[in-house]
């Protein structure tokens, strides 16, 4: 969708991680880097910053958020794919979104196609 911008996949599992190597050099793409490795909240030191981190079933709110907001340059984008739940997890994360002065700016409500199950995108900025 953006063939100008650089990419970085980071996935835990090491099945997962290859067949997103697979996918890249099948369809020839070149600006993205994937990463094999687990992210956390204690891996702060020399990391790189990003404009946007995206996390789709992961964690809670609350822990996503100590783990992708510390990546993010200034003004960055955090996107947040949800289930039912977002309201709750929204509440439950105020205090982390406060210590990283990180802001909702935007959330997405929709239905998914076949189920009808209720899904969120929450969307975040730093300050």
């Amino acid at each position: 969708a953006k063939p100008l911008w650089d990419y970085t996949l980071s996935e835990a599992t090491g099945k997962k991680t290859s067949f997103l190597i697979d996918v890249k050099n099948k369809l020839e793409i070149e600006n993205i880097i994937i990463k094999n490795h687990y992210l956390t909240s204690r891996e702060y030191k020399d990391v790189e910053l990003f404009n946007i981190v995206t996390a789709r079933g992961v964690a809670a709110l609350d822990k996503l958020v100590s783990i992708a907001v510390p990546r993010l340059k200034s003004k960055g984008l955090f996107i947040a794919y949800k289930g039912p739940q977002a309201d709750k997890e929204v509440f439950e994360a105020k205090k982390n979104l406060k210590k990283y002065r990180t802001n909702l700016i935007n959330q997405i409500a929709f239905n998914l196609p076949v189920t009808g199950a209720k899904r969120k995108i929450l969307i975040f900025q730093v300050d």
